[in-house]
């Protein structure tokens, strides 16, 4: 029996229209420590911390365990190791509002993440790990 050939990306959207990218600047793969605080619906401040996903000026996407709800605004540091120097990084801190968050979805050990854009960058610091 003969296959159908493979449908075109356009074929499977509404309209026949491929999705446009409506970034306005380009996000780097890039997997550093993040540590977050929030405060919830209830008012209570809240912690976690995670990995990065992908990283740009404008936010990053965040994958963990733990994470606060849509809308939250959110302190974080992004921890950027050095590449030359083992035990040196780079410490970002910057604030933000959380725009989507993605739970995991039925696979164990998986962990979802959510996306921050953010506001302002806080303080930028070159620091060393203390062993």
């Amino acid at each position: 029996m003969a296959q159908a050939p493979p449908m075109a990306l356009h074929e499977f959207w509404p309209g026949n229209r491929a999705p446009r990218e409506h970034r306005k600047v380009v996000r780097y793969a890039l997997q550093a420590r993040v540590v977050f605080s929030w405060v919830d619906r209830d008012g209570v401040t809240q912690q976690g911390q995670g990995c990065t996903r992908d990283i740009s000026t404008r936010g990053a996407y965040v994958h963990c365990s733990g994470w606060p709800h849509q809308g939250a605004s959110i302190a974080m540091s992004i921890y950027i190791p050095l590449l030359m120097e083992e035990g040196r990084f780079l410490r970002i801190q910057t604030e933000g509002c959380v725009m989507r968050v993605e739970p995991a979805i039925g696979v164990v050990g998986e962990c979802g993440g959510f996306s921050v854009q953010t506001d302002r960058v806080t303080e930028f610091a070159d620091e060393r790990v203390v062993r």
